[in-house]
């Protein structure tokens, strides 16, 4: 079953509307076949196998709620997206707020979004998320995410590895914006990767940690390339295991920026 309350097989749809306790095994309030979409109402407590609250197939999808809490699923608590058609036809703009301290939105992958392909911008808050794998994203198999806004927040989101994302395969790039008081039971209070390529040219990776074990910010056990050039990484923490800022097993990093002390 897909689409639990709408399917939008292609033309423009705008969901101003509220999308709650509905159930589909792809898309549990919508999914999204092709189109422009527009959703900027209330989604919450639905519940999918993939996508909790919305599967986005290929095309445009404009998400700017301000209220999106409670929604599970197995892999992207709020949203999945697909591989596409095109990776350039194929794009996702947050601009609201994805996330309630009181009702979080869970999956086993990707907390709040599952990504397999296309652009994932952020411009808006990505919060109080949680999942196995990746609080905020998990990336398996390719995509993008921007985070290159000043108003970009991805905090507080839990994970028992990865707490804002997990890589498996994708890119990430961050050049504004605050990443702050995520956290990983395990590896990678924000960032756990296996493979892809992290680069990050500007923002604030702040008061993130790793409770049991190792890189307080960035835990990079794969055979991908880390790069940072410029922004601020500090008081990030394994409390107990190693690297406060990253821990790296395989891979390439490349530094040319700063890592302050207070990590």
């Amino acid at each position: 079953v897909n689409g639990g309350a709408i399917y939008v097989s292609n033309g423009t749809a705008t969901i101003n509307g509220t999308l709650s306790g509905n159930n589909a095994t792809n898309g549990g309030g919508v999914y999204i076949a092709y189109g422009t979409v527009n959703i900027s109402g209330k989604l919450s407590d639905n519940d999918a196998t993939n996508g909790g609250a919305i599967y986005f197939n290929n095309g445009t999808l404009n998400l700017t709620s301000t209220d999106v809490s409670g929604n599970t699923a197995t892999n992207g608590g709020i949203v999945y997206v697909g591989s596409g058609s095109t990776a350039s036809n194929h794009t996702l703009t947050i601009s609201g707020t994805i996330g309630s301290s009181s009702n979080k939105n869970s999956a086993t992958y990707g907390g709040a979004l599952y990504v397999t392909g296309g652009i994932v911008n952020v411009n808006g808050t990505i919060q109080y998320n949680s999942a196995t794998n990746g609080g905020g994203f998990a990336f398996v198999g390719g995509g993008t995410v921007n985070v290159s806004n000043d108003n970009s927040l991805l905090n507080y989101n839990t994970a028992y590895n990865g707490g804002a994302f997990y890589i498996e395969k994708g890119t990430v790039n961050i050049s504004d914006g605050s990443i702050s008081s995520n956290a990983a039971t395990y590896n990678g209070g924000v960032i756990y990767a296996t493979n892809g390529t992290v680069n990050i040219s500007g923002g604030s990776i702040i008061n993130n940690k790793a409770t049991n074990g190792n890189g307080g910010a960035i835990a990079y056990l794969g055979s991908g390339v880390v790069t940072i050039s410029d922004g601020t990484i500090q008081k990030n923490s394994a409390e107990n295991g190693y690297g406060g800022a990253i821990y790296q097993s395989s891979g390439t990093i490349n530094l040319s920026g700063t890592i302050d002390n207070e990590n």
